[in-house]
């Protein structure tokens, strides 16, 4: 099916993949010939959750970014088959300069064809802008500014040229210039109508960090930037991507549909980054495993991912769908893992969950319910990266060292009742601990089961607790209203920056560290880390910071996961 080049890339939750979907393709002479269910040049997309917006700086939900994308561009975007920048918005990657007083430049001029899709041309201030936006301290995307823009310090547009602007760095960390490549643009006009922030500097909105001291302005702005329409309307969400939002029917489905005379197609001959085939592209909003598996045997979609471990096999079994669909499982940039409320007072103990890590069963899960698609990790590193820790090997799964570890942070049976307790700031608290799962994952139900089971036998009680990925990603974890959490989380080809998912100044609900674990030395290792620029001197700091993790054990680290796609 070739309308499906294009969105392969797209469909994948961001990308994360280690080598390309698209590889191996069987030439199109050699396909079967089929008569498909639709001839029409849409591409149908299974969606296993529903974003819960599509602002790229108000969401940090996976499901969101292959939509997103398409709508607002970077200036340049990763090649998800060789992992290198190419230009999008920018006509080349940026002029790297280090000036007198130790600040380094990067300057980029804009293409003279980019438009946004109302056909105004993308300038020099809408980038401006889009850093304004990023760095207002009233827009709550506080997980966004961490990823690499700490140390911007202020721009300037060049007055001889309204596509070129050049941005100012104090100190550049690891992760400078990919934070700067890859923030999405705003078109400013459509969402800043009034010019609230054209008046106020960068440089002033970088150096107010309180809220409270903003000017006005900047408060106003940010309250108009958060209402529904600039996250799920289509009159709203216009960028200069190839494609616009045409409709979100919650709970269905989000349309999307191809720009008009969109500028990118001119350059799509010679750079395939430009290339986007499909004339409309619809996500189909199917959580459960079942209803997906049928919208493949129904022709309903056209790619679907995260099928369960079984299902995929079973329809690579039937004729009818092999005819129709390619199968691929390539390596994913992205770890299964259970998370842990290191605030939790019954968690708070290191023995307690290096026993709890004892209790899950890596091997077992992935034989019985991946059908051994995916590996054992040691923690958040993926396996394939050069500085994954050759030494240290993935917890296993022993109940006799669960139980030994759990006896020593004091936990016993003391009323014989068959779970352990311990008096916890004067309380007798029974060692009973509410798991959440996704009730639409079929992966994440088993391996709560099974975790259950074996936990019992240490007389640790697990009680599985439901809630749909909404819930549990924008309010429990947030929040802290949680123990133990099934989750997966993601990652890029690019060198680790581990400020926003471990750093202590990033403790949900306003930062992505939602286990809330971390400590003067792992908040020292990563500074250093993000502002140590060769490799040889970073690499003993990305050793000792797994080493502490795996010490530690924040949260219980199972394995790397393969894509499951169809």
């Amino acid at each position: 099916m070739n309308k499906l080049v294009h969105v392969l890339g797209i469909c994948l939750l961001g990308g994360l993949l280690l080598v390309s979907a698209c590889q191996g393709e069987t030439p199109e002479e050699e396909q079967p010939k089929v008569e498909f269910k639709y001839q029409d040049n849409t591409v149908r997309v299974r969606l296993p959750a529903e974003p819960d917006r599509l602002n790229p700086l108000l969401t940090t939900r996976a499901e969101a970014r292959p939509i997103y994308e398409e709508i607002f561009p970077s200036m340049l975007v990763i090649n998800p088959v060789n992992f290198k920048w190419e230009p999008f918005l920018a006509m080349s990657a940026p002029l790297v300069e280090e000036l007198a007083d130790n600040q380094v430049s990067y300057t980029y001029e804009l293409r003279p064809e980019a438009r946004w899709a109302d056909g105004r041309p993308v300038l020099a201030t809408d980038v401006l802008f889009s850093f304004k936006v990023l760095m207002n301290p009233a827009v709550p995307a506080t997980a966004h500014r961490s990823a690499g823009y700490g140390s911007l310090v202020d721009a300037q547009l060049d007055p001889d040229n309204p596509r070129r602007i050049t941005l100012l760095v104090a100190a550049p960390s690891i992760r400078t210039e990919a934070a700067l490549n890859g923030l999405n643009i705003f078109p400013e006009h459509l969402f800043d109508p009034e010019g609230l922030m054209r008046a106020i500097s960068l440089k002033e909105i970088i150096q107010t960090t309180d809220p409270g001291q903003a000017d006005p302005r900047l408060q106003q702005f940010a309250e108009l930037f958060q209402t529904s329409p600039y996250s799920r309307q289509p009159a709203y969400l216009q960028g200069a991507g190839a494609y616009q939002l045409k409709k979100w029917e919650e709970g269905q489905y989000i349309s999307m549909s191809k720009v008009p005379n969109w500028w990118g197609d001119k350059l799509a001959t010679d750079q395939a980054q430009f290339e986007a085939f499909p004339d409309s592209i619809v996500f189909a909003i199917i959580p459960d495993n079942a209803t997906a598996v049928n919208a493949v045997k129904s022709e309903l979609v056209d790619v679907a991912t995260d099928i369960d471990a079984q299902s995929y096999q079973e329809l690579q079994e039937l004729d009818f769908v092999r005819e129709r669909y390619q199968f691929a499982t390539p390596n994913r940039l992205a770890f299964a893992y259970i998370a842990i409320n290191n605030a939790d007072p019954l968690l708070r103990d290191k023995r307690t969950r290096r026993a709890l890590a004892h209790i899950a069963d890596s091997k077992l899960y992935l034989e019985q319910l991946a059908n051994g698609l995916g590996t054992p990790i040691i923690g958040p590193v993926h396996p394939d990266k050069p500085y994954y820790h050759p030494e240290l090997q993935p917890i296993q799964h022993d109940l006799e060292k669960a139980q030994e570890l759990l006896a020593a942070a004091g936990w016993q049976d003391s009323n014989g009742n068959g779970i352990l307790d311990q008096k916890i700031d004067g309380q007798l608290r029974e060692l009973e601990l509410e798991y959440i799962t996704v009730p639409s994952s079929e992966l994440q139900k088993g391996i709560a089961k099974l975790y259950q089971e074996a936990a019992a036998k240490v007389g640790v009680k697990i009680k599985e607790v439901y809630q749909d990925a909404r819930k549990l990603f924008g309010e429990s974890l947030p929040s802290g209203n949680y123990q133990l959490a099934s989750a997966a989380a993601g990652a890029d080809p690019l060198d680790d920056d581990f400020f926003q998912l471990w750093h202590t100044s990033n403790f949900a609900p306003a930062g992505s560290n939602r286990v809330r674990f971390g400590n003067a030395e792992t908040d020292a290792l990563i500074e250093k880390i993000q502002t140590t620029l060769s490799y040889e001197e970073r690499l003993p700091l990305y050793l000792r910071f797994q080493e502490i993790l795996y010490e530690e054990q924040p949260m219980i680290f199972l394995f790397a996961l393969k894509h499951r796609l169809i």
